[in-house]
């Protein structure tokens, strides 16, 4: 973490070295779920660095000559992300990548750069974290052996609802040791979870991830939580069909939808389809934004009621008889596709939802 002049760079060569990445990041930008804002001091992690640098500066040309267009792009810590004026279009594509969770505590002295608890760049990230992916990252385990300090999953918990977590890193203390089950995240799965406690605290769940296929009771634990709501956790309510049966004829879609997860789904595009019997696509068409379904109201978290968002969509059935499905799909730009959760058949990158004979 000391200043190194040697493997640091000056400002110059970094604003040089934007330039040269950028049209990589335009060929790759399929493949890019957001772009962290490195380059400056130890580990790109925004101090220590060796040379005199203007972070305004930098910033700026990350966002308008580094990334393409609609990029997210993630910063260290609100007070970063304040360098780049509130009023562009861009500011509303930066999201955080806490690189010290320690979880909802005070103040403390574990390198958060005052991301802490009660503090103006907290209750910022409450306000704004809906809009852009989150990320995080715990300390190395090495360290936290060394020093006894681990970040407790209740805490942990509390952190990642408010601040509505997309990604966090399953290397820093868990998979960067050989004992794994006595990391910080090793330590969450022995800390068991309940319905109460979520409801005490007022962090979204689904009431059936409680209960197994036969609605009996089974025990959950922190680690379970971060596992499956980290991120989206998109569950489909009901489906409605409406229109003619027959070959040629357009008939509506609408089905309302539940996200339990910690955040929206960015990056993503979502709609209805018809496969045929093969299971190939006959037609599709878009409907919804994924990057909109918010779990819990967008502008205050303090409003916990789950949200249902409806999708609809006109869709024109196939023109020759036969066996066919309905689908509906969330994927991304190339293609990939994410299931529901529900207990579906997943076709092709698609949830199917209904079969019928035309």
């Amino acid at each position: 973490s000391a200043q190194d002049k040697e493997k640091d760079a000056p400002q110059e060569i970094i604003l040089r070295h934007l330039q040269q990445l950028r049209p990589i990041l335009e060929k790759k930008k399929a493949y890019i779920h957001v772009y962290q804002a490195g380059l400056i001091g130890a580990w790109g992690e925004w101090h220590s660095e060796a040379y005199p640098l203007d972070r305004t500066v930098i910033l700026r040309n990350i966002m308008e000559v580094l990334v393409p267009v609609g990029m997210y792009v993630q910063v260290r810590l609100p007070e970063y992300k304040n360098l780049y004026p509130s009023n562009l279009a861009g500011y509303k594509r930066i999201g955080i990548h806490n690189d010290s969770v320690f979880g909802k505590i005070g103040t403390n002295n574990y390198g958060t750069g005052g991301l802490d608890a009660g503090t103006d760049q907290w209750q910022q990230l409450v306000k704004e974290a809906a809009y852009t992916p989150q990320d995080g990252e715990l300390y190395w385990s090495y360290w936290n052996t060394d020093t006894g300090v681990f970040c407790d999953g209740f805490d942990a918990l509390r952190q990642f609802s408010e601040h509505r977590f997309t990604s966090l890193s399953v290397l820093h203390g868990y998979l960067d040791s050989k004992d794994a089950e006595n990391t910080t995240m090793g330590k969450w799965k022995k800390q068991i979870l309940t319905e109460q406690w979520l409801q005490d605290n007022h962090i979204l769940y689904d009431p059936s991830w409680f209960r197994d296929d036969k609605g009996k009771a089974i025990s959950r634990s922190v680690f379970d939580y971060v596992r499956d709501y980290l991120g989206y956790r998109i569950q489909a309510r009901e489906v409605q069909i409406t229109g003619e049966n027959t070959t040629g004829a357009t008939v509506k879609i609408t089905m309302p939808l539940v996200n339990y997860g910690l955040s929206a789904a960015f990056n993503l595009e979502s709609g209805f389809a018809v496969l045929d019997s093969n299971n190939k696509v006959v037609t599709s068409v878009k409907a919804g934004n994924p990057a909109e379904w918010y779990s819990r109201s967008a502008t205050n978290y303090e409003d916990d009621r789950l949200l249902t968002h409806n999708i609809s969509a006109s869709l024109k059935l196939p023109s020759s008889p036969g066996h066919y499905k309905i689908g509906f799909y969330i994927k991304d730009a190339l293609g990939e596709g994410a299931r529901l959760a529900n207990s579906v058949e997943f076709v092709e990158n698609i949830n199917i939802l209904h079969e019928f004979d035309l």
